[in-house]
């Protein structure tokens, strides 16, 4: 958990190599475009469960019903490729957020993200499993996300170790908003 992280983040975010320029974005890049276009209705105006449904069909590239640390990671890859490419239409404030979003993933760690959520021990999480803190209604998930009510900040924080006061600055951000 370096304090430099975010300052490379953001320059990683603002850079745009020559060559992706010239070649347009990657696959990679314009697949989480598609997700982040068809998503962004959805969660912003229609019941919580319905944008997680989105996220986790995304995210589960096999199917499965369950995310393994390396489909997360996928997702985590073709994220930071499309903030690159698209960081030069982003004002300040969203690739400062996006860069402490990344910060805040690499400091917890995929595989221990999965096994602080993984109540049956297989390696992977369920949609039931990743919701264990959060309690989903018929309101968009950004207004779910700020209601001390439906997130469980103090037992998030406890499971996600060293990266605690990270999360409970995060959940105290949510709540004043």
């Amino acid at each position: 958990m370096r304090t430099l992280a975010i300052g490379a983040l953001l320059v990683v975010a603002t850079a745009i190599s020559a060559s992706a320029a010239e070649d347009g974005p990657p696959p990679e890049a314009k697949a989480f475009d598609r997700f982040f276009d068809e998503a962004q209705p959805t969660c912003a105006y229609q019941p919580s469960g319905d944008c997680v449904d989105l996220g986790f069909s995304y995210a589960d590239r096999d199917g499965d019903g369950r995310l393994t640390p390396e489909e997360l990671n996928l997702v985590r890859n073709d994220f930071g490729s499309w903030a690159q490419w698209k960081s030069p239409e982003m004002t300040k404030k969203e690739r400062t957020s996006i860069a402490i979003g990344h910060y805040a993933v690499q400091a917890i760690g995929l595989k221990n993200f999965v096994e602080a959520y993984d109540a049956d021990g297989d390696g992977a999480l369920t949609q039931e499993e990743l919701l264990t803190d959060i309690t989903l209604d018929q309101r968009p998930l950004g207004q779910v996300l700020q209601d001390p009510n439906a997130v469980d900040w103090v037992t998030l924080q406890q499971r996600l170790g060293p990266a605690a006061p990270f999360i409970g600055a995060l959940g105290a951000a949510a709540q004043e908003q």
